[in-house]
């Protein structure tokens, strides 16, 4: 049996519509939740290049970490004393600072802060970046109204604008830094 031209010809384009929908709906669909995974992150560097981390915590003593060469601690914790950090500690807030991704952008203007926890923030991270003289900061306030994600503010600028933008971001932040310092510090079961 012999398929005559115009058959051949809907074969091929049937091939080729069903290559060209594979690539844009699946391969393309997944390109495009990269895309948008990316735009949801807070932060656009990797746990590679950051060089030091200082937490001020609301009413509490500044924390401030270095990296160090020490494979087995590589974290080093400067003040409120000079000792190893704890690796889970310091890895876990690490990971949410990388990984982490906002559910959503809220503009507000200055007078609206003490709403969103911001006037007397419950923290602020300030992250040291390898080759950047100015270090990422997030300042974080309080909870949302269902207790599943806290308001924070990503590099809020030095001047003081009527208008800034607010996003919530996840609540293991607060989970991460309501510790007590000896949790920040390395025991001797860590560095076993």
């Amino acid at each position: 049996m012999k398929l005559q031209k115009t058959t051949w010809g809907l074969v091929i384009t049937a091939s080729f519509l069903t290559t060209f929908v594979y690539f844009y709906e699946v391969a393309g669909k997944s390109q495009q939740e990269v895309n948008a995974a990316k735009q949801r992150q807070i932060f656009d560097f990797t746990q590679e290049d950051i060089t030091g981390l200082t937490i001020e915590r609301k009413d509490e003593e500044l924390l401030k970490f270095t990296k160090g060469d020490n494979e087995t601690s590589p974290w080093q914790m400067e003040k409120p004393e000079e000792t190893p950090a704890s690796d889970p500690a310091v890895s876990f807030l690490l990971d949410l600072l990388v990984d982490g991704e906002r559910d959503r952008l809220i503009l507000a203007r200055s007078r609206e802060l003490k709403e969103y926890g911001l006037e007397e923030p419950l923290a602020t991270i300030s992250v040291d970046i390898e080759g950047r003289s100015e270090p990422h900061i997030l300042v974080l306030g309080g909870e949302n109204f269902d207790g599943k994600f806290i308001y924070a503010r990503v590099n809020p600028d030095k001047n003081k604008s009527e208008e800034f933008e607010i996003i919530l971001a996840p609540i293991d932040f607060k989970h991460a830094l309501e510790r007590e310092l000896e949790e920040w510090q390395a025991s001797t079961k860590d560095e076993e």
